[in-house]
């Protein structure tokens, strides 16, 4: 990726992105690529800051003064949902490997917690127990879950990695 920086030394973009061309920017800054070898000057490059890594941000609002600056809103917002996904992801991986182990440990294949659902009340059903308990442990799951996002959301505690959440799970039989 190309960078370029404005008289004051401040990094901007590469004017080729899409992002860029978009916003229809033009200023006439002084290119500078990521090992700091100086290009010619260039027209029609657009004045969007870089993140701490040298990255586009992905919104952009503008100013009262022309100034493009990174719509953190948007982006915070984009960044939840995705956490939000992620971590709905793992709850659902963490109960499903206890299903798999136990289909790997009992030779059955009960394909997921919703089987579960369809076994808990017949009590002809020989793994109806195991039925009964993954599905307390689900729910136990999703509550934890939710107090960690509360948690996150209100500052209480920071974002943990995908193992540091899967810790902070119950553990099923415990």
């Amino acid at each position: 990726m190309i960078y370029y920086k404005d008289t004051k030394g401040k990094l901007y973009a590469d004017p080729s992105d899409s992002l860029i061309q978009s916003l229809g920017l033009t200023e006439e800054l002084s290119p500078v690529r990521d090992n700091g070898i100086v290009l010619p000057k260039h027209k029609n490059i657009g004045l969007l800051p870089v993140d701490d890594s040298g990255s586009l941000y992905k919104y952009y609002l503008k100013d009262s003064e022309g100034n493009y600056l990174p719509d953190f809103d948007r982006i915070n917002k984009e960044i939840l949902e995705v956490t939000i996904r992620d971590g709905e992801r793992i709850v659902k991986e963490h109960v499903q490997k206890v299903i798999d182990d136990y289909n790997e440990a009992n030779g059955i294949r009960l394909e997921s917690i919703v089987n579960c659902t369809l076994y808990k009340d017949d009590s002809s059903y020989p793994h109806q127990q195991f039925c009964i308990d993954v599905l307390a442990f689900n729910a136990e799951c999703w509550v934890k879950a939710r107090k960690t996002q509360e948690d996150i959301l209100s500052g209480s505690i920071s974002l943990p990695t995908e193992e540091e959440f899967i810790a902070m799970l119950p553990v099923f039989g415990t």
